[in-house]
């Protein structure tokens, strides 16, 4: 996988990917959808307890978020994560 741009803007961290598959790679470890909506889970609550947002981009659009409370984004349409919205 090829190290994304990474960005900071006060509390918010930004992940710049070139395309979709560098994106998805982030989830790769996880095989599985039941995995995957765990780890992202437990992730997303660990960012929301910091106060911290991450948010994962593909060409300048915004696929994902997490660490708002409410997770959201097309990536994790994509990843058969949709339920853990």
């Amino acid at each position: 996988m090829a190290a994304p741009l990474i960005e900071s803007i006060e509390n918010r961290i930004i992940l710049h990917f070139e395309d979709l598959e560098q994106a998805l790679q982030l989830l790769k470890p996880w095989n599985g959808a039941q995995r995957r909506a765990e780890a992202t889970r437990l992730v997303n609550q660990a960012l929301e307890s910091a106060g911290i947002v991450l948010e994962v981009r593909v060409k300048g659009r915004s696929v994902a978020q997490l660490g708002l409370g409410d997770m959201h984004g097309s990536l994790f349409s994509l990843l058969g994560l949709a339920q853990a919205r």
